[in-house]
């Protein structure tokens, strides 16, 4: 970038932007008034003078001259003081530009080989506080701040680097300042002022120094001595020879570019001519900078729009993301991406495009569609060039949907049809699906589409439909090939294909929809759609068509041939089934469905003749391909697909004489056939399954004796013809009836009980129907009744899984008697002989394992009971024994060990000593099983906290703080949240310990902490608000502004905000604390609680602060500007600072208020 004449690389000016620039200033810089110290050899000359010696510039090395007077007595250190002190040096222009460089205090960066203290006198009389070291006590070279005195300081005489021997000892010997300088260009870019080529510090520097540590180091210079800088290893900065105000200058112009503020950009934009860019380098230049910053880029874009900018701003780059098929644009792409659209889409932009060799960035693509689609009036025939263009490119659905409905409305349907023809694309893609026959995941082949199911179907119903007259063949040709297409890549796949499914998808009336082929139902309605309108305009052309798909072997093909075949008005019926023997097998399965409804639709209209021909196919049975157990089951299969047509026939036609004789010759064979509801349709297994139907109905069932019913249903097997009912559908009808009949199931179960039927499908759902059925308690100790040793021995987990559920429904727990809770205490303790491990949940989460396994499920149980005991009476001493003789000494005793600990709070107000004993101990204990069981349990049941259980349990949160290493996720949260609530109100050590739980946690972590002490703060009074913040909270933020005891991340910090809302007190100090804390980017937060609360009445200055503060991280920001002009106003009548109200307003300006 060229200023004032010096051609600045873009490393420095990117260095001054990110805070990354150390400048390091030699005695050039101090040389002009009213500064006026001599460089270093004017300082020698005038210390020889001083001395009475004679100084030869030529043939005497400066340190090394000065060594000499200095170990022949002479106090030279003391005269360079006294010389640099004297007459009170004034700052001069150049210290005071190179302090604005930096665009605050805290980014100074300053090194400087001088020994006056002309910069930090500049600082003070702008009341900057800045930190100052003094050789040879030096800060680390790559983390440091303020003036670093490199040579030493007049006010430190013997620290002053000056002769030979202190050179020596900085960069040879000690090497503090070579260490300092080596790490400091390791670091940060450094621009050297103030210097020549021929300077004993460059020397020294660069001979300590190896060249290739300078790469990121330059030097301001008008030598013209080339070959020695470039020996320095220091790139060259030159400015006009001996022009020492032009560098000046420039210094001062780039920390005014630094500073400048976005209301000076709006200025500086205002004054660009609109048509012409800027002419000279260095006004060039400076747009280019400004141009960096995106606020920047939207003034410019509403100022320009000359196409002399459009070619200037290309050539200059900012559009090559545009024009970069491989790239994601940005906020700044999509400015200039507007820019180009609004003023030059019908013109210039296809020159621009025609550069770059017709490359462009798909996103780019859709912002130009999009432009035509909202502009309904523009240019027609440069919309379809754009289409031409892009159309194929386009990636977003909506874009491309909106876009062909545009063309629609502008009456372009060539457009539009060659747009929707583009839809028919698609990739193949290969995802999980779940067998219900197998009952396991398998890899399925399917197909991702350019649209959505419902876009595509929506498109061709409202916009495409009614247009297809003059696209009918074109339509019939691309459907066809796009079934035939998918057909053969399914059928050729050897990874998870669902042919079959393909092949019968519903072509009716899309009610039985196949996620996986959404899109076909709408191209089987094009092709039916198209059909129709080929036979209505060209009977020859449909026939023609209709023959030449019929030689193909697709079946959803010659299914939608038929069901036009069906549906065409001009064919005669004799004619249409004639078709059909030509060309397919009456009995083919997959195309069972049409030639069924084809058959039937025809029959009442066909000669006898025909009638015959269709009754003998269909006697001619070949099941040759079928595998049969027998003969006898052969001869039964053959005779149902008879039976099935000939139903069909006759339900559907009134010429069924024939039809009647054969239905009743089969049934003298086969009396259980019964008439299917839809024999025409084939049904798949999945269907079966989830199209269950019971084989029977309730009555009918209901009328049986029990002894019917046990054999009906023990007895009952799937038919292996698929059919309408089944296994799953007469388990779904039996649940039903046992919730409604409580009594018939009891005589059911005694059934069962006295067959002796153990392990039948049919227990699980018996307990299940009576579970729901059961509202009163005189149902449930009916049902007890029945349950006998034998059913408990071998229902083990469905018995103690009825009595659990039972007991959750209130309308039975609140009226159980004693009597009844002593029955169930001693059913539980029985039932504990007989409880197994499950094998299926020996590697399930402990909390699976306790709802799922007889052994948690009878402890559940048993606490459940525990708790009808009354309070006063504790924890009965059968009780007790029981679970310390028997529960704790079982297989699955760590399920135990979960159940009592989740409820250790209760337990604990019954009877604290036997609790902690018993209970609590494990949780301490050194069996690592137990001690994780009883950690899960606890947590997951911990929820009342009364303060003489939570001031046991504190020291034992305490004390194993280390149990949160392999706690799960959730399950972390809830020990964080409970420890948190007991430090919050138990504890005198929070900060201690809160330190001590969150040393090593995630972010996730640290942010749910934050989250509950925002709940916590909810809850609370405004007094107990300010004794929080003052006893721990202002703390801790402090420690969390140091990253201690772990990083502060955007997440945990946005719900620390949400503290500092609710602190009303304390809002002055909570904000000043939120705006040093050290966050780069915030996400979320929720910026109308800030412009709309209180605080900005009473805390004017402090809301203003930390708004500007949150603004300038967070990424996307949405207000309201009707907010922001209302926030002002208030903060107006307050009386804010100009100054704040200006920085508040450019914070405004710069991020996207909408």
């Amino acid at each position: 970038m060229v200023i004032n004449g010096v051609d600045f690389p873009r490393e420095i000016l990117d260095a001054v932007n990110n805070n990354e620039l150390v400048i390091f200033a030699g005695a050039g810089v101090s040389v002009d008034a009213p500064t006026s110290l001599p460089n270093f050899k004017g300082l020698t000359q005038m210390i020889a003078q001083q001395c009475g010696e004679i100084y030869d510039e030529d043939n005497d090395r400066i340190d090394e001259f000065l060594g000499d007077l200095h170990r022949r007595g002479k106090r030279v250190k003391n005269i360079v003081s006294r010389q640099l002190t004297a007459n009170n040096p004034l700052p001069n222009h150049f210290h005071y530009n190179i302090l604005d460089l930096f665009k605050s205090a805290s980014a100074i960066r300053i090194v400087t080989t001088n020994q006056d203290e002309m910069f930090e006198n500049a600082a003070k009389e702008r009341d900057w506080k800045i930190p100052v070291y003094n050789s040879p006590a030096v800060p680390y070279g790559d983390s440091f701040n303020g003036v670093v005195h490199l040579h030493g300081n007049v006010k430190d005489v013997e620290n002053i680097i000056i002769t030979d021997e202190d050179f020596g000892k900085a960069y040879m010997l000690n090497g503090y300042a070579t260490r300092f300088v080596v790490d400091m260009l390791k670091k940060y870019t450094v621009l050297f002022i103030g210097y020549s080529y021929d300077d004993l510090i460059v020397r020294y520097l660069t001979s300590s120094i190896p060249s290739e540590s300078f790469s990121g180091a330059y030097i301001l210079s008008s030598d013209d001595n080339t070959k020695a800088l470039n020996r320095t290893g220091l790139k060259i900065i030159r400015f006009p020879e001996k022009d020492y105000d032009a560098e000046c200058e420039a210094i001062r112009i780039i920390g005014e570019y630094t500073k400048r503020g976005l209301l000076d950009w709006k200025k500086r934009i205002t004054g660009l001519n609109k048509d012409l860019p800027p002419a000279d380098d260095a006004s060039k230049d400076e747009i280019l900078e400004g141009l960096k910053d995106i606020k920047v880029q939207e003034y410019l874009c509403q100022r320009i729009n000359g196409k002399e900018w459009l070619y200037w701003l290309d050539n200059n780059g900012l559009f090559l993301s545009l024009f970069d098929e491989t790239k994601c644009l940005d906020t700044n792409d999509y400015i200039w991406a507007n820019w180009l659209i609004v003023n030059f889409v019908d013109n210039e932009l296809l020159s621009i495009i025609k550069k770059h060799d017709n490359k462009t960035n798909y996103l780019f693509c859709e912002e130009i569609i999009k432009h035509f689609i909202i502009h309904e009036q523009g240019d027609d025939e440069l919309f379809e060039v754009y289409i031409s263009l892009y159309g194929r490119k386009l990636k977003n659905s909506h874009i491309i949907c909106e876009m062909i409905k545009a063309t629609e409305k502008r009456g372009m349907y060539d457009c539009m049809w060659r747009a929707f023809k583009d839809t028919f694309s698609y990739e193949i893609v290969i995802k999980d699906s779940y067998s219900f026959v197998d009952n396991k995941l398998q890899n399925k082949i399917t197909y991702k589409w350019k649209l959505e199911h419902y876009q595509f179907k929506e498109l061709w119903i409202k916009t495409v439909c009614g247009h297809l007259q003059g696209y009918k063949m074109d339509a019939l040709d691309l459907c066809a090939n796009t079934i035939m297409r998918l057909y053969f890549e399914l059928d050729k796949k050897e990874v998870g294909t669902d042919i079959f499914s393909f092949n019968i998808i519903d072509i009716e009336n899309n009610e039985k929809t196949h996620y996986r082929y959404l899109e076909l139902y709408t191209i089987c309605d094009i092709v039916k759609k198209s059909l129709y309108l080929l036979s209505e305009s060209d009977k020859n052309g449909y026939m023609l068509w209709i023959n030449k798909i019929m030689k193909y072997d697709i079946p959803l093909l010659s299914r939608l041939v038929l069901y036009s075949v069906r549906e065409n008005k001009f064919i005669p019926s004799q004619e249409k089934i004639e078709l059909l023997f030509a060309n397919y097998e009456i009995h083919d399965t997959l195309l069972r469905e049409q030639i069924f409804k084809l058959v039937a639709f025809s029959y009442d209209e066909l000669s006898d003749e025909m009638k015959n021909i269709i009754i003998n196919k269909i006697l001619d049975v070949d099941v040759s391909g079928m595998q049969f157990e027998d003969e006898k089951d052969e001869e039964r299969m053959i005779a149902y697909i008879k039976y099935n047509w000939f139903v069909w026939i006759q339900s559907q036609c009134q010429d069924v004489d024939e039809i009647e004789k054969q239905i009743k010759i089969i049934n003298r064979n086969f009396p259980d056939f019964k008439p299917r509801k839809h024999p025409e349709l084939i049904i798949s297994p999945t269907e079966i399954i989830h199209g269950s139907i019971s084989p029977i109905s309730k009555s009918d069932l209901k009328e049986m004796s029990y002894g019917d019913v046990y054999n009906y249903l023990t007895e009952f097997k799937q038919e292996e013809i698929a059919g309408e009912s089944d296994l799953y559908g007469l388990l779904q009808m039996f649940v039903e009836l046992s919730c409604e009949d409580i009594k018939w199931t009891i005589g059911v179960v005694d059934e069962f009980v006295n067959n002796k039927c153990w392990t039948n499908i049919f227990w699980s759902y018996i307990f299940n129907g009576l579970r729901r059925g059961i509202n009163k308690k005189s149902d449930f100790i009916n049902v007890l009744n029945h349950i006998n040793e034998d059913v408990i021995q071998n229902e083990t987990y469905y018995v103690i899984q009825f009595i659990s559920d039972i007991l959750e429904k209130d309308i039975v727990y609140n009226k159980i008697s004693k009597t009844l809770r002593e029955r169930l205490f001693k059913i539980v303790t029985h039932i504990w002989d007989y409880c197994t491990v499950r094998p299926e949940l020996a590697k399930e989460d402990m909390l699976i394992r306790v709802y799922n396994d007889s052994t948690g499920v009878a402890c559940r149980v048993l606490v459940k009971l525990l708790s009808l005991i009354p309070y006063e009476e504790g924890i009965p001493k059968k009780y007790r024994k029981f679970i310390q003789d028997v529960a704790l000494n079982s297989t699955n005793v760590d399920e135990v060990i979960f159940v009592l600990c989740a409820h250790a709070s209760e337990l604990f107000s019954r009877d604290n000593k036997w609790t902690e004993d018993n209970v609590l101990y494990y949780l301490q204990c050194e069996n690592d099983n137990f001690v994780h069981a009883s950690w899960e349990g606890f947590l997951y049941g911990l929820s009342d906290f009364n303060i003489p259980f939570a001031s046991r349990i504190l020291p034992i949160f305490h004390e194993n703080i280390q149990v949160m290493q392999w706690l799960e996720k959730e399950q972390k949260y809830k020990f964080i949240h409970d420890y948190t609530i007991m430090l919050v109100y138990i504890d005198d050590n929070i900060v201690a310990h809160v330190g001590k739980m969150l040393n090593g946690s995630s972010e996730g972590e640290r942010e749910r902490f934050a989250f509950y002490i925002k709940q916590i703060l909810e809850n609370m009074q405004i007094e107990q608000r300010s004794e929080l913040w003052n006893r721990w909270i202002k703390e801790y933020w402090e420690l969390r502004i140091d990253n201690v005891p772990e990083k502060l991340c955007a997440s945990e910090f946005s719900q620390m905000l949400d503290w500092v809302l609710l602190l009303e007190n304390e809002f002055d100090e909570a904000a000043e604390l939120a705006c040093k804390s050290p966050i780069e980017k915030l996400t979320s937060v929720f910026l109308d609680d800030f412009f709309n609360c209180k605080f900005v009445e009473l805390y004017p200055e402090e809301i203003t602060k930390l708004l500007i503060y949150i603004l300038l991280r967070m990424e996307n920001v949405w207000i309201k500007k009707e907010e922001v002009k209302e926030f002002r106003q208030k903060i107006l009548k307050r009386k804010v600072p100009q100054k704040l109200l200006d920085e508040f307003n450019e914070t405004i300006d710069r991020v996207a208020v909408n």
